[in-house]
């Protein structure tokens, strides 16, 4: 579901590379209490980080993620874009050495 709505939230300018997520987390957040999850990923050699807010199926906010979102704080697993030919590894993985 966040794989799919991010790909159509970055339709100028797609996602291309390896990402992480860091596990839901319930917060009171602008809109009230929703799930928030923490995405980072590579855009033209930086490392950003994306933040979404959601209940059930509905998404209520998604920014670039700023302090207070604590995103630097959280812990975070490989996630799979399904971007089809995409590697999987860590954010700044090199790949394989060939």
């Amino acid at each position: 579901m966040i794989a799919t709505h991010l790909k159509a939230s970055f339709t100028k300018s797609p996602l291309t590379g390896p990402a992480e997520i860091s596990d839901p987390r319930w917060v009171l957040a602008n809109k009230g209490w929703s799930w928030q999850v923490c995405v980072r990923f590579q855009d033209r050699g930086h490392q950003r980080t994306y933040v979404l807010f959601f209940k059930g199926s509905e998404f209520f906010d998604e920014r670039y993620a700023v302090q207070t979102d604590a995103c630097d704080a959280q812990t975070y697993s490989e996630f799979d874009l399904g971007l089809g030919g995409m590697r999987p590894g860590a954010v700044g993985d090199p790949g394989p050495l060939y």
